[in-house]
């Protein structure tokens, strides 16, 4: 029968099943037997003995086929919790109801033929008995306490109004108001067994389904063990593990030197004395392989008797991982001390190895920046040859006065000017830091501009600046730098490579939560889905037929991730890539 708890099916789990049967033989005694008998003794007088002894048989058959049925339910539900006996409780449930309905008729009986006021008033007492009776015996499964009071109490009810005398009236309110009560009261004590037996189950599970070995000592005897102690110590069943001596499952002597018998004993009256101990043991199976485990001893009551209950956890695996760790370390320790040069030797090759990066990464940057400044110097310098050109034709056709030659001579040293500060931002640009120095973006998109913007510019490509972060913080400005030049020019050779119609590359900068964030993004298309995880990876590089080395983005985020400890990262939008550099604020920037 399945194990559910539904109230109005016989859905019920096998234990209630089994409360009601036992509680139903005592409820078959007293309602079929003992009440039918009061019932002859006190209406033999006053209805006629072929009515009354219709109704004594019929109750005599429910007698006899409730008490069959609880019976077997009980036995069958006691060798086998999990037994069917779906076909006996349904016999169970009928014979009770139909009990209920006789003691209907009854009213009925009484109220045809003449039965003195005070007999009908003993008769109605011992219904209402019965009735509340029901709520120990039924109670267990709710259906057929239900059944058992409306059947009975309904009739009850019924026929003491249509009695004329008021006693009776009062008698049926009162009635009226209790049954309600009664259901109430029967459904709370069903809630109540219901929660017990599913408590049993939940325990009754949790020890019999642990992984580890539980078992229940009493005078240091084996008294109950679940099944995983059985598999544990390979044992066919627990009757055979139950009559084993404790000495069978034990070594001589433990690894301490102690014998067993005598430590496993002392161990025990600690439990007792203590009401815990614990210790980890070698036992051996019965086959004769050792098993260390875990025993975990608590001093319990049950039923009023104590016992000491016993877990047993297999650490066996554990142990052998622990003398496979010994051995390991020792192994390792003979080792470490190569290792640690070996890994020093290999973090010094990573260290120089990035420097030649860098240094390459740098070289092929100031290449191109050299190709940036000789085309931003091709305009002062024609306009330095013009104005000297000037100077000679005017001089040589004699009109060169003193005020031409001194506006000529300021525009040639205003173009001087102009070649030596491109010559010193160029050599400040690639100047190495060793130290971190106060900046701010501002600083530095400016610094970049002033080398690379009208090189982009000339190209027809608009610079869009939104700048929102003026704050300082401190970095190494000239690495800094260097990654927004490389972002810059790879927006740049992307937007001509593809031909975009009016292009653009925009510069953003904004604070977010403790970060100051920088944005490049641009209008060339975006980046493939299939490269962009890529992009970042050394000597990846789609510029391959322009000789590309794979280093600029390489270097950019190892620049912004160790040396600025940030992040560099890289999206894409509906028109294009935007590249997100993100530095941490520190405390001291915090509280500014």
């Amino acid at each position: 029968m399945p194990k559910s708890q539904k109230i109005f099916t016989l859905n019920y789990n096998n234990k209630l099943i089994y409360l009601m049967a036992k509680s139903g033989i005592a409820g078959a005694i007293g309602a079929n037997l003992i009440s039918t008998l009061l019932v002859l003794f006190l209406l033999s007088d006053f209805i006629p003995s072929s009515v009354l002894g219709k109704w004594f048989w019929i109750q005599l058959i429910l007698f006899f086929t409730r008490i069959y049925s609880n019976i077997e339910i009980s036995s069958k539900l006691k060798k086998d919790p999990l037994a069917d006996v779906e076909f006996y409780a349904y016999v169970s449930l009928f014979s009770a109801l139909f009990t209920a309905i006789l003691f209907g008729v009854l009213n009925y009986i009484m109220f045809i033929y003449p039965v003195p006021d005070l007999y009908r008033f003993l008769i109605d007492t011992i219904m209402l008995i019965l009735l509340a009776s029901a709520v120990s015996t039924l109670s267990m499964v709710y259906l057929v306490f239900v059944g058992f009071t409306l059947l009975n109490g309904v009739p009850l009810v019924l026929f003491s109004f249509l009695q004329q005398e008021e006693v009776f009236h009062i008698f049926s309110y009162i009635l009226m108001a209790y049954l309600p009560i009664q259901i109430v009261f029967g459904y709370i004590q069903y809630s109540f067994l219901k929660e017990v037996v599913q408590m049993q189950d939940t325990f009754q599970t949790l020890y019999e389904k642990s992984s580890d070995g539980i078992m229940l000592i009493k005078n240091g005897r084996f008294q109950d063990c679940n099944q995983a102690m059985v598999e544990m110590f390979g044992f066919n069943d627990k009757t055979t593990l139950l009559h084993t001596h404790l000495s069978v499952t034990l070594p001589k002597r433990q690894p301490d030197g102690s014998l067993s018998v005598k430590k496993m004993m002392r161990l025990l009256h600690q439990a007792e004395r203590d009401g815990f101990a614990s210790i980890e043991w070698l036992h051996n199976t019965l086959e004769g392989d050792p098993l260390w485990v875990e025993i975990i001893l608590t001093k319990i009551t049950l039923q009023g008797e104590e016992y000491i209950q016993g877990v047993w956890r297999d650490i066996q695996q554990r142990k052998q991982l622990e003398f496979e760790k010994e051995k390991a370390i020792q192994e390792i320790a003979s080792l470490n001390q190569n290792l640690k040069n070996r890994v020093q030797k290999e973090i010094e090759k990573n260290r120089t190895k990035e420097k030649q990066l860098l240094q390459q990464s740098r070289m092929a940057q100031m290449g191109e920046m050299i190709s940036m400044i000789a085309h931003q110097w091709r305009q002062p310098l024609a306009a330095i040859s013009a104005s000297s050109a000037s100077i000679e034709l005017q001089a040589t056709l004699g009109v060169l006065d003193s005020e031409i030659a001194q506006k000529k001579s300021k525009e040639i040293s205003n173009f001087a000017q102009h070649l030596s500060k491109t010559i010193d931002d160029f050599r400040n640009f690639f100047k190495p830091n060793k130290r971190e120095i106060e900046t701010s973006y501002d600083m530095l998109i400016s610094s970049v501009l002033d080398i690379i913007g009208v090189s982009i510019r000339n190209k027809n490509i608009s610079l869009k600046q939104d700048l929102h972060c003026h704050d300082t913080f401190h970095t190494y400005p000239n690495e800094l730098k260097q990654v927004i030049l490389n972002l810059l020019k790879n927006a740049e050779d992307a937007l001509l490579e593809k031909g975009i119609e009016n292009p653009w590359i925009s510069i953003k900068t904004y604070t977010k939560e403790d970060y100051y964030i920088l944005e490049i993004s641009d209008n060339a298309g975006g980046i493939p889905a299939n490269i962009i995880d890529k992009i970042f990876d050394i000597y990846f590089s789609t510029k391959t037929k322009k000789d590309g080395t794979g280093l600029g983005l390489y270097m950019s985020r190892t620049i912004i991730e160790e040396h600025c400890h940030g992040s560099l990262t890289v999206t894409n939008s509906e028109i294009g890539a935007m590249f997100t550099i993100s530095l941490p604020r520190s405390e001291n920037e915090k509280s500014l």
